[in-house]
């Protein structure tokens, strides 16, 4: 049995234009939101079976309006399985190939309030803060390369889809007219860290 642990960064061309049209509709000023990704992978391998895991998350959109700040992010966690179709060891380095496919959750999260410091007697104020998520379950399909010299480098590219979300919520309800985003998209990804493998 072998196992590989990576760092990554990566891509997802993911379609978010309904939550940022919204925010600009409420005259929110953010930066152009550029869709990097920054994460952990890994995997476990026995025989010519891959069990991918991986974590992943965009950097924070953060935006203000008139004295309010609005912080928007989302990340995903998923486990998958694979099967190894080309294995070179080119001069005892291994090269190796494999499709995977898996499933996992992801999560948007969006907190705005008022920038400044908060009176305890006002913490029944809903304006102070608010606080929501959204919750998808997720599949992933995916062309997965590794190739060790020394360290192990690793491009990943694939397809996310959502097959089931659940309503935006905060802590105390369900959130009135929210953006219908889904985590569906295309992604590509590199890998840098170690792997063992005794073949």
């Amino acid at each position: 049995m072998n196992l590989g642990v990576f760092l990554t960064a990566g891509w997802f061309q993911m379609n978010l234009s309904p939550i940022l049209n919204k925010l600009s509709y409420l005259n929110y000023r953010y930066p152009e939101f550029n869709r990097i990704t920054l994460g952990v992978d890994g995997y476990i391998r026995y025989e010519d079976f891959f069990f991918p895991v991986s974590w992943e998350r965009f950097l924070e959109l953060q935006g203000e309006a008139e004295g309010k700040r609005v912080k928007f992010n989302w990340d995903m966690a998923y486990i998958g399985v694979g099967y190894l179709i080309y294995h070179n060891r080119l001069k005892e380095r291994n090269f190796l190939v494999y499709p995977s496919a898996g499933v996992g959750v992801s999560r948007f999260k969006l907190e705005a309030g008022y920038i400044g410091n908060v009176d305890f007697n006002e913490l029944g104020d809903p304006s102070q803060s608010t606080s929501m998520q959204n919750i998808q379950y997720i599949g992933i399909l995916a062309l997965n390369s590794h190739f060790d010299f020394g360290f192990s480098f690793g491009i990943s590219f694939g397809y996310v889809f959502t097959f089931y979300k659940s309503p935006w919520s905060t802590n105390f309800g369900d959130v009135m007219n929210p953006p219908d985003i889904k985590t569906s998209g295309i992604f590509g990804k590199i890998l840098v860290g170690f792997a063992w493998d005794e073949y």
